[in-house]
């Protein structure tokens, strides 16, 4: 897999094509219709950086899985829900 050079990655992080997004069985992000995106390889960081779409399903995922336990607050301002 090639490092992604150019326009999709200025900053030249060790980034590659990002084709998709799946969580559990959710497709978040289908590669045969969306666009692709710089995905960054870095395993030293804990930041996940995600398209705003991606971002409001997945978050939504999550939040409907742990909707009924009482130990988890979760707290989401959705720009575009």
């Amino acid at each position: 897999m090639a490092l992604l050079k150019g326009k999709m990655n200025p900053t030249m992080y060790w980034g590659v094509s990002g084709r998709g997004f799946k969580y559990g069985d959710q497709v978040m992000m289908d590669p045969e219709e969306d666009s692709h995106m710089l995905a960054v390889i870095d395993s030293g960081t804990t930041l996940m950086v995600l398209p705003q779409v991606v971002f409001d399903k997945l978050i939504n995922q999550i939040a409907n899985k742990m909707k009924d336990d009482h130990d988890v607050n979760m707290i989401h301002e959705c720009r575009s829900c």
